[in-house]
């Protein structure tokens, strides 16, 4: 390297210092000078989107009170955003809004390419059919629109411009003729330097507009972060509060519960004291019946509260003597409750064992329907019995009910 730079010389190498210095300061020239032609730009385009409005619209005379709305968006900005919706919904590409930007920018002179990008209801317009356009352009800063709080209803307008090196240069004016003419004498000393030069002055460029780009874009990617998360807090938040009403509920009703089973043993308790006291009654009632002559002889059945019930003659009979006959399926479904344990029956023993149903994977409405046929009969031969209750047991079938409906007492298997 030593040897390199005694070769060159003193005054190469400070030709290369200067034309370093004059670069780097050519390369801020060029980037503010393009800064600048960006919000000229920009302007422009404001005045094609009021020349726009004014072509397609015309002047109007309005009047708004501030204090009827509901927001503090200003009157102007929401008549804006109607005129821009209407000029939207009659030219979806903006086709005549590019067409007017183009013509003023070759009237200024500035040669650029240009294209619009219009977003209404989240959905994205371009005008530009040639989507690696949008990729290589420069955006200048997007025009937002408002009617309400929601973003999703807002209408953006943005330029997109793809700015040649010449036409930047163009408006340097004279530090580019100055330039130009230093380079042309030094690059007769230092043209090995030249290609080398340019190519890293073009690598700059690129490079300080994509992180320009990268910038914009990673700021938009963190703002819709922020929203998702927000989003999503305030429905943890609401799944939280729903799921602590839920335990809540669940706490009572498990105290309720607990209440109930305290209550029950308690009934159960006195209806078996009660049992065995009825037993002792049946038992010495057994030994007063007086035995009937062997042809009218009948096997009688005792049940609570002083019934029998004879199966062969289908006649049940209360303490008092009052007897009712049962037939047919009423028959066999008040024996089926006798014999089945605390007198209760599911809806498969009924359709099985008394209606002669085949079933399959358990009772369906069919067979749940023709069971409460079944009941309905069997209640209607009991009226007579108004103590004698049938109960339905939810997703199980019926139970038959004993009670004392004149001194109100309960015992297992039986109710007040």
């Amino acid at each position: 390297m030593k040897r390199r730079i005694c070769k060159i010389g003193t005054g190469e190498v400070i030709s290369v210092g200067i034309i370093i210095l004059l670069v780097f300061r050519f390369v801020s020239v060029y980037l503010n000078q393009e800064e600048k032609l960006h919000s000229e730009l920009f302007m422009l385009f404001t005045e094609v989107v009021q020349e726009e409005k004014e072509q397609q619209i015309g002047k109007q005379k309005r009047h708004y009170d501030p204090q009827n709305s509901p927001n503090d968006i200003p009157g102007e900005e929401k008549h804006t955003w109607c005129v821009q919706d209407y000029l939207t919904k009659y030219d979806s590409s903006r086709y005549l809004l590019d067409s007017l930007f183009r013509d003023i920018l070759q009237k200024e002179h500035i040669e650029v390419e240009t294209a619009i990008r219009c977003i209404r209801n989240g959905k994205v317009i371009n005008s530009s059919t040639d989507s690696l356009f949008y990729k290589k352009a420069s955006s200048l800063k997007p025009i937002v629109y408002r009617i309400d709080e929601n973003k999703e209803r807002n209408i953006t307008l943005q330029a997109y411009v793809d700015v040649p090196v010449q036409t930047v240069l163009g408006q340097i004016g004279w530090f580019w003729v100055l330039s130009y003419s230093f380079f042309i004498i030094l690059i007769c000393y230092c043209g090995f330097y030249f290609e080398n030069i340019k190519k890293k002055i073009e690598k700059i460029i690129r490079l300080l507009r994509t992180s320009r780009q990268t910038s914009y874009e990673l700021i938009e990617q963190q703002k819709i972060k922020l929203t998702e998360l927000q989003t999503q807090k305030q429905k943890t938040e609401l799944i939280s509060k729903q799921q602590a009403e839920l335990i809540e509920q669940k706490q009572a009703e498990l105290a309720e519960l607990q209440v109930k089973i305290k209550n029950t043993e308690f009934v159960n308790k006195q209806q078996a004291e009660s049992i065995e006291q009825k037993q002792a009654e049946l038992f010495a009632l057994q030994n007063e019946i007086i035995p009937l002559k062997p042809e009218q002889k009948k096997v009688w059945i005792a049940l609570p509260y002083g019934f029998f019930f004879a199966e062969k003659e289908g006649i049940l009979r209360n303490d008092k003597g009052v007897d009712i006959c049962l037939k047919n399926n009423p028959l066999r479904l008040f024996l089926a409750f006798v014999n089945a344990e605390d007198y209760k029956l599911s809806y498969e023993d009924i359709c099985v064992n008394v209606l002669a149903r085949p079933i399959k994977n358990g009772a369906d409405q069919s067979d749940r329907e023709n069971v409460s046929t079944a009941i309905y009969r069997l209640k209607k031969c009991l009226k007579p019995f108004p103590c004698i209750q049938i109960k339905v047991l939810r997703d199980f079938g019926y139970q038959i009910v004993f009670s004392n409906y004149q001194n109100d007492t309960t015992q297992p298997g039986k109710s007040d």
